[in-house]
């Protein structure tokens, strides 16, 4: 159902037609997620270290993946019962990408170009670069804001009586929101580019939507207008 749900908003925004840093963030962020969405399964040693060379390796390429860090911590917070050491693990992972990139650089003789591509290195204001917006635009910030705020409140009064587990879990999508939301804002991109990196929490939030039996024609027409308003 999740996977469903994320190719259909894929192709609804046409993010499948081109490689962009917005469709590449979304699958590295996918991997980030699936890895760090249950520690009670394989070395969570490992999982730490993974998470955090690819928030490294992907934040070369798009410096705002830096703000998945918050997600992978607060969630080890959350779900941990603060393992510090788990917290390490994970710097320690980001650590060594830029260690290994430093090194590149200075065994070749090329730290004078690593300054130069660090000067240019900065974060943008997708609403700030756009001065005038189109309906369209207008349009899909006003879909995602509506659709988001539903999936967000409709699911709490849903989990408020469920198990410790299942609410942490909803805790967990909740931060991964506050981190796409973060890459969105500090995006070079336009809106409908930077909306892009919100498609994993709606796939998360609409796929346990269709799991429940309250008023689903009501999900599907949130989901709905979510989707036509990407294809605008």
């Amino acid at each position: 159902m999740v996977l469903l749900w994320f190719l259909l908003i894929l192709c609804c925004g046409g993010f499948v037609s081109q490689l962009s840093p917005v469709w590449m963030s979304n699958i590295i962020l996918a991997v980030i997620v699936s890895v760090n969405f249950d520690y009670n399964q394989g070395n969570l040693k490992n999982k730490d270290l993974l998470s955090g060379m690819l928030t490294a390796a992907a934040s070369l390429f798009y410096p705002p993946m830096l703000f998945v860090a918050f997600f992978v911590v607060t969630s080890l917070i959350i779900n941990r019962f603060s393992k510090y050491k788990d917290i390490v693990v994970y710097f320690l992972g980001i650590l060594t990408v830029y260690i290994y990139v430093f090194c590149f650089y200075f065994f070749t003789d090329r730290l004078p170009e690593l300054g130069m591509l660090l000067k240019d290195v900065r974060f943008y204001n997708t609403f700030a670069a756009t001065a005038v917006y189109s309906w369209k635009e207008i349009v899909l910030l006003s879909a995602t804001g509506l659709s988001l705020l539903y999936a967000v409140f409709i699911l709490k009064i849903q989990y408020d009586n469920k198990p410790v587990l299942l609410r942490k879990r909803l805790e967990t999508i909740y931060l991964i929101t506050i981190s796409t939301l973060l890459m969105m804002i500090f995006s070079p991109f336009d809106v409908h580019q930077s909306v892009g990196f919100l498609l994993i929490p709606f796939t998360l939030y609409y796929a346990m939507l269709s799991q429940v039996k309250e008023h689903p024609f009501v999900n599907d027409i949130m989901m709905l207008i979510f989707a036509v308003a990407l294809c605008l």
